[in-house]
């Protein structure tokens, strides 16, 4: 793809506008996308910063060219396969003194980081939550009629699982257990595995969020909670193309 002589001549044009104001190296515009690109463009930005103030408005002609380039760019280069969604943003830096023009795209990728917990039924029921005044629903799991009921229903184990993420969480409803796959778990069961969850991963549904499982085995009385927490790793810019108008 090539600038027309009708393009090249609106970037000489503004390029002049843009050394008169001593931004020659570089002034930078954009469009941010979730899922779908959000409206309006978002500059001028020079060095970092913000400069609306001091050059207030682009050429139409210019500001259509880039719309172009947005709606023919492959979103997929955005796309997030932890949170399964396409989200980043695609930039324009017009370079006055170099007569060119680079489009780049950033995106973000995110890892996890997975743990393991072991911990028997007698030392949690020890454990206090504060945000409870002091209860405990976890002294639950030392009541052999409970027990019992969960082995009646579940067999000797159940396995919950849990997802989160833009600050919120929640348990599946959808449990694994000796007694097969049941499609609505237990309240109880429920609500003691939210108290897992804020004992040992307080914040597990804020920002980018978590997920995992815990096993409860009535026999042995024991849990096992695996969790993987995910975390921003780092944000990636890529060229996507460039254009001179000499």
């Amino acid at each position: 793809m090539e600038l027309t002589d009708d393009q090249k001549k609106d970037f000489r044009k503004f390029s002049i506008v843009l050394n008169s104001l001593n931004f020659e190296d570089g002034v930078e515009w954009g469009y941010t996308h979730y899922d779908t690109w959000e409206d309006g463009l978002d500059g001028p930005i020079y060095r970092g910063r913000l400069m609306g103030d001091v050059l207030g408005f682009i050429p139409r002609r210019i500001e259509e060219f880039f719309e172009m380039i947005r709606d023919n760019f492959d979103t997929d280069l955005l796309y997030n396969e932890v949170f399964d969604n396409y989200i980043g943003g695609i930039h324009f830096k017009i370079m006055a003194e170099d007569k060119a023009i680079i489009v780049s795209y950033h995106y973000y990728n995110l890892s996890s980081e997975d743990s393991q917990t072991e911990e028997l039924f007698s030392n949690l029921s020890e454990r206090t939550n504060p945000y409870r005044q002091g209860q405990n629903v976890l002294t639950k799991l030392m009541d052999e009629n409970f027990l019992n009921q969960m082995r009646e229903k579940y067999g000797s184990w159940v396995e919950l699982t849990y997802d989160g993420g833009g600050d919120e969480g929640w348990i599946n409803e959808i449990v694994e257990s000796t007694n097969g796959t049941i499609t609505e778990s237990n309240d109880d069961i429920k609500d003691i595995g939210s108290e897992v969850l804020d004992y040992y991963h307080g914040g597990w549904g804020n920002n980018e969020g978590s997920s995992g499982s815990m096993k409860f085995n009535f026999d042995d009385q024991k849990l096992t909670l695996y969790h993987s927490a995910n975390y921003d790793e780092e944000i990636f810019e890529n060229n996507y193309m460039e254009f001179t108008f000499e």
